[in-house]
């Protein structure tokens, strides 16, 4: 079933950007991949075809990029042939990236910033007046950052639901993976279904497992614990084996939660709080634990060296800095070390060194 008239029109736009004014120009953010790549296949045209070369969230050059690497990506599964830029497609990729203002997401420095961070949750003077709405956010965070995921991968967005499911945890066998206090020393979360996920292991149907390591050094920045905590406030009734591992919850508000909770911390010079934020932190954290690349990518599920560099470019920097003040140890691995073990099933990143 292909698209009305209106998709034809949408068509002849993407076939002759040329003869369209610049007021009239598609956005190539708005029709999804498989509606320009089903037109493509259909109409037998070249993917060099798309132009990029248009209004695309203020023609910002990773909004381009990405888009373009997701059609690529569609058009592969679909049977098509892989997305080539043409060359006024480069040009124009060029001359945004030339002019590019994209602002890199914040860097948390953890044994610092995680303190001031549960004291606005959970202190005397907190935003948030309810027990439950501070733990679920409490243990969330926690969980992104130590798995280095992104927002979708701990939200419940629909037709992107993500989230690992009660049903999908698994806790270890052996006495002396637990703890005195009776905490497991690590819980293994597993996901059917993420970001780019390839064809070839939706029809294996693989999962992808990631130890969730605790922090036993200090209970308050245990996303163990935290999500032990959490699923006790729920109750039997929403911790059923197809209930998500947390209360449901779109990318978009938790966004907006971290923003709320970065504004909210006393002094007026919090770091700007986002979901990517924690990604990128949780990237430079495992760096500077000693974490080489591979580990780092099959954890956080990146598929080029390339990518995870602009995320972990001046962890090195930091913690020699840190370092340098503080009697030749990185603070953060005293606060919280990384385990490089992390990684158990790295199935979802085996092209990872291409």
């Amino acid at each position: 079933q292909f698209p009305n008239d209106a998709y034809t029109e949408f068509l002849k736009k993407i076939e002759d950007p040329d003869s369209i004014p610049k007021d009239e120009q598609i956005d190539i953010l708005a029709p999804n991949n498989l509606q320009v790549c089903a037109w493509l296949l259909h109409m037998g045209m070249p993917a060099s075809k798309l132009y990029a070369g248009l209004a695309c969230r203020g023609n910002k050059y990773n909004s381009v990029r990405t888009r373009l690497t997701a059609l690529s990506s569609t058009m592969l599964e679909m049977g098509g042939p892989k997305y080539m830029p043409d060359h006024n497609t480069l040009k124009a990729l060029a001359d945004m990236k030339n002019v590019s203002t994209t602002k890199r997401a914040s860097v948390l420095e953890i044994h610092e910033d995680l303190p001031r961070l549960y004291q606005t949750v959970f202190g005397r003077n907190s935003y948030m007046n309810r027990k439950y709405d501070q733990v679920k956010l409490w243990a969330r965070l926690l969980v992104q950052l130590a798995v280095i995921s992104r927002a979708s991968e701990v939200c419940t967005d629909t037709g992107m639901e993500y989230c690992p499911r009660m049903e999908n945890v698994e806790f270890p066998t052996a006495k002396q993976d637990y703890l005195e206090d009776g905490y497991p020393r690590f819980v293994i979360l597993s996901w059917s279904k993420w970001k780019h996920r390839t064809e070839a292991s939706i029809q294996k149907g693989e999962h992808y497992r990631i130890r969730l390591f605790g922090n036993h050094k200090d209970l308050r920045f245990c996303p163990i614990h935290w999500l032990l905590q959490h699923w006790k406030l729920r109750g039997k009734a929403k911790c059923q084996p197809d209930d998500f591992i947390f209360d449901k919850c779109t990318s978009r508000t938790w966004r907006k939660t971290l923003k709320k909770l970065g504004e909210n911390v006393p002094g007026g010079d919090f770091p700007d709080l986002t979901s990517h934020s924690l990604r990128r932190t949780g990237a430079q954290w495992a760096r500077r634990c000693g974490a080489d690349l591979t580990i780092i990518a099959n954890v956080g599920r990146w598929h080029t060296y390339k990518n995870l560099n602009l995320y972990i470019q001046d962890a090195d920097r930091r913690a020699a800095d840190a370092k340098e003040y503080n009697d030749g140890v990185d603070p953060v691995v005293a606060f919280w070390t990384f385990d490089t073990k992390t990684a158990l099933d790295c199935t979802a990143c085996t092209d990872v060194n291409k």
